[in-house]
């Protein structure tokens, strides 16, 4: 027998990854049941705007977990677990991918990061930093595509092309329930997503991964979002397991400045913890 079969490996990699896993197909026939079955495009809305927001980070996070570390063995179940949250989150996989891993690449240097918090010299605040991304996300990761591979770019295509299809055939059966659920994901994924990753970095100096990132110690949150707070020690090690992280944050922790683990997430950007 396969040892990893024998193991219970099967499908994924790493068995804690069943619960991110289960999040995203969860959340995917939730959507869709409300999609089929809500009264009106009104309840609809209702019924799938109240968990969105707060599922927005966890079901991103979950994403986040995939474009680090392959979640399945096969490429062809990446790729439709990706559609999933493609259409619960409104990023697609190579688009995320592309945006983020140049974001690690760079995010000790402004000028060249995507997901830098300063524009034209200022910086931006929580909301701002949202609708630019709302806006830019897509553009900007075609035109880093552009500078990849062919495979890259066929990707990249495929993925948003594969969705746009399924959205038209939903749209054709009931638009205005198809714009208040699915619209709604995308819209409120791609911003919801920033809008809440902005206090990670911003207003911090792009010296070291210990001055340049905050971490989230709420344990709560990471739990529901599978240690996403962990952030510096995420930066020090990106291709490190999520389920690792609170280790490798407690042997990292005596380097990190102690205003840059927080118990809290500011509401406004303005009253962000600086060393």
């Amino acid at each position: 027998m396969d040892e990893r079969a024998a193991m219970g490996y099967r499908w994924i990699r790493n068995r804690r990854d069943a619960r991110p896993i289960a999040l995203v197909i969860s959340f995917f026939i939730y959507q869709l049941a409300v999609y089929l079955f809500a009264d009106d495009w009104q309840h609809a809305l209702l019924w799938i705007a109240i968990p969105h927001v707060v599922l927005n980070i966890p079901i991103a996070s979950a994403m986040h977990i995939a474009i680090h570390t392959p979640i399945f063995y096969r490429g062809k179940h990446d790729f439709l677990f990706g559609l999933l949250y493609a259409l619960e989150i409104g990023i697609t996989r190579t688009c995320f991918r592309i945006d983020h891993l140049t974001h690690h690449r760079y995010f000790l240097e402004p000028e060249k990061d995507p997901n830098a918090w300063q524009s034209m010299g200022k910086v931006m605040g929580q909301a701002q930093y949202a609708l630019h991304n709302l806006v830019h996300l897509y553009p900007r990761s075609w035109r880093i595509a552009c500078e990849r591979s062919q495979k890259v770019r066929r990707e990249f295509i495929a993925e948003i092309v594969t969705c746009l299809v399924l959205l038209g055939v939903l749209t054709a059966y009931d638009p205005p329930k198809s714009v208040a659920v699915y619209g709604f994901c995308i819209v409120w994924g791609i911003a919801g997503t920033y809008y809440w990753s902005h206090h990670q970095h911003a207003g911090l100096e792009p010296v070291n991964v210990f001055l340049a990132c905050r971490t989230y110690l709420g344990k709560p949150y990471n739990w529901l979002a599978f240690n996403v707070g962990y952030h510096t020690a995420h930066h020090e090690k990106p291709g490190l397991h999520w389920s690792q992280l609170p280790a490798r944050h407690e042997a990292i922790a005596s380097r990190i400045p102690a205003q840059l683990m927080i118990r809290r997430i500011p509401a406004r950007s303005r009253n962000y913890p600086v060393p």
